[in-house]
């Protein structure tokens, strides 16, 4: 993944807030091979940039990815 996603990764093209970062890769590469959702506050790119963020990488990588507010109800968490 670290390969293929290598242009929004900001260790790799100059840190930007609008990339993902190379830790977020190794979560998301854990959470496919662990079959686990990643759980994240962010939101995907709705332009046609060509910027990715954690949901963007998720769904490229068949990976389900919920908001910390999903993740509660799916899992029927109350406080």
């Amino acid at each position: 993944m670290e390969d293929e996603h290598h242009d929004f990764i900001s260790e790799f093209i100059g840190g930007t807030k609008k990339t993902v970062g190379l830790t977020d890769i190794s979560i998301i590469a854990l959470a496919k091979t662990l079959n686990l959702p990643v759980v994240s506050m962010e939101s995907p790119v709705t332009s046609e940039s060509k910027k990715l963020h954690i949901p963007d990488v998720c769904k490229l990588q068949s990976v389900e990815h919920l908001t910390f507010s999903e993740f509660l109800r799916k899992e029927q968490l109350k406080f």
